[in-house]
């Protein structure tokens, strides 16, 4: 089962890394701020791949999620908002940039709590 959720993962996220991508020439949203977000979504598909083939101890999960929700914090303090910022649209990445945080910090959970099955501690 850990196998599974965790190549879903890879894929997912895989996928959303590519998607941001494309986001880079196509959209007028930051370029600084999409490869941020790009370079977390590679990470945690890299993550969870590792998690894949290796069994991985739960202070991994811990430092992935901190790495997470400092990168958060970064992208809040180090580039400030538009007035429009919150605003939903396709043009706009940084509208969305909640529910990736969200998306990626659920994922970690689920890893760790599949992952946590298979530890023998």
């Amino acid at each position: 089962m850990r196998i599974a959720f965790s190549l879903i993962g890879f894929i997912l996220f895989s996928l959303l890394s590519y998607s941001l991508a494309e986001h880079i020439h196509s959209t007028s949203s930051s370029r600084n701020i999409t490869l941020i977000w790009m370079a977390a979504s590679s990470s945690l598909a890299i993550f969870s791949l590792t998690s894949a083939l290796f069994i991985l101890p739960n202070k991994a999960f811990w430092i992935a999620a901190g790495s997470l929700i400092t990168l958060s914090l970064v992208r809040i303090f180090a580039f400030p908002y538009s007035n429009d910022a919150l605003l939903p649209s396709v043009e706009n990445l940084a509208s969305y940039e909640p529910g990736y945080f969200l998306a990626m910090l659920l994922w970690l959970l689920i890893l760790a709590r599949v992952n946590a099955k298979d530890v023998m501690c």
